[in-house]
């Protein structure tokens, strides 16, 4: 099928199809990110709950997933991440503060990370009531502004912004001294004209 499709063409295929299709694209480049994007309007749209925020990001192997926000009561009935599939792509729910009792799952305290997007010192504390994360870049030793601060379960995610380029980060599953982090390079659109 050609990339020229349009939404409804999306809904025509099967799900075996869609997840060849959406497998075809890269990702990375946000190659027919509008997809995954409007799949994620359209989950905010149904969902029947105030979604705070939305993004289409990006999991392990350049899977697209729906990343959906809502408030700390609507999240407790929100299904686990990636368990749910909506018109093509899974879904990860968050919650834009956490409860008291979420934050003490969060992977707490200081982490150096090594990988093809840069290396990173990140740490994870609180601020009063607050969750505040900071991240320095390691090979520059810049600090790196830190925004979107965002938690599910034991997940925390964060979107860093430098001269060159928009990283957002996922910290997960933290284990002894261990904890995942996964990067992914976002861009932002700019208006050209009012809808």
């Amino acid at each position: 099928m050609p990339s020229e499709i349009t939404y409804d063409d999306w809904l025509a295929l099967s799900e075996e199809a869609q997840d060849e299709l959406k497998h075809s694209w890269d990702a990375y480049s946000h190659e027919m990110f509008w997809v995954p994007m409007m799949a994620a309007v359209r989950l905010a749209n149904q969902c029947g709950n105030p979604v705070s925020d939305l993004y289409a990001g990006i999991y392990h192997g350049g899977e697209y997933v729906l990343h959906l926000t809502v408030a700390p009561e609507v999240f407790v009935h929100c299904p686990k991440p990636l368990v749910q599939r909506f018109e093509g792509f899974r879904v990860v729910w968050f919650q834009k503060f956490p409860a008291e009792a979420e934050q003490e799952r969060l992977p707490f305290g200081t982490w150096e990370s090594k990988g093809c997007l840069g290396d990173f010192r990140i740490e994870v504390f609180r601020s009063g009531p607050e969750l505040k994360v900071s991240c320095r870049l390691l090979t520059m030793n810049l600090p790196l502004p830190v925004v979107d601060i965002r938690t599910a379960g034991d997940s925390i995610t964060f979107i860093t912004r430098e001269p060159s380029r928009v990283l957002r980060h996922i910290l997960s599953h933290p284990k002894g001294n261990e904890l995942n982090h996964h990067v992914t390079i976002g861009q932002f659109a700019d208006r050209t004209t009012d809808a």
